[in-house]
């Protein structure tokens, strides 16, 4: 692999292409992405989408908006479908930008606890259900079918592999490299030599295999 030295696989959460707030909502973004950085330069390879009760067609636009117009080789888009709620949060107001900082962070903490003694929820804070129990999650992979796509495509799965089902992991059977994620997925091709090397398999899963595999 050509300079070495100077390449690094990253993870990058919380990329934006427009607008934030201080709580981090954006338009036209992705939750997570794994970028290629050579010295000052980065790449997009590989964008994440993550929806909560979301509309399905409404994860489709922002994981095909990825693919198609920020030109990532591979989009992968997770939706995760909740029970129902005894009683939905309501619309809560604070007095300062610090106020709601800490408010977010003890919620966070709160339900990270919860987390520990109950993967799948229900998530549940003075009262109030937040996320409903886990009843479903399904991972698809979206792909461009050619460089002419234009931005606005609504791009149709490739893949889909369902995770979770009703409140139990069933992804044993899943292949740890969702049967098409290869080198070529994570570094640039003119940065690979040979088709050998950019069709090698990835263990998608695993952070370690990245961290072993793809450092200096």
């Amino acid at each position: 692999m050509a300079e070495s030295t100077s390449i690094r696989i990253i993870v990058k959460k919380g990329c934006y292409t427009e607008q934030t707030s201080t709580r981090g909502l954006a338009t036209r973004g992705w939750d997570g992405a794994l970028r290629y950085r050579q010295g000052n330069r980065s790449t997009l390879m590989i964008a994440v989408e993550v929806g909560v009760s979301q509309a399905d067609e409404s994860l489709r636009a922002a994981i095909s908006w990825s693919v198609c117009a920020l030109h990532s080789p591979l989009g992968i888009a997770t939706s995760i479908r909740e029970g129902g709620r005894v009683k939905m949060p309501e619309m809560l107001y604070y007095p300062s930008v610090q106020a709601a900082d800490d408010a977010f962070h003890d919620a966070e903490e709160e339900f990270r606890r919860q987390l520990t003694k109950s993967p799948y929820g229900s998530l549940v804070r003075d009262l109030v259900t937040w996320y409903g129990r886990v009843r479903q999650v399904i991972l698809e992979t979206y792909r461009s079918p050619d460089e002419s796509t234009v931005p606005e495509t609504l791009l149709k799965p490739s893949q889909s592999f369902v995770i979770v089902e009703d409140g139990e992991f069933v992804g044993d059977q899943v292949p740890p490299n969702l049967r098409e994620v290869v080198l070529g997925d994570c570094i640039p091709s003119h940065i690979l030599s040979g088709e050998e090397i950019y069709g090698t398999s990835v263990c998608f899963f695993r952070r370690e295999w990245f961290d072993d595999t793809l450092q200096d």
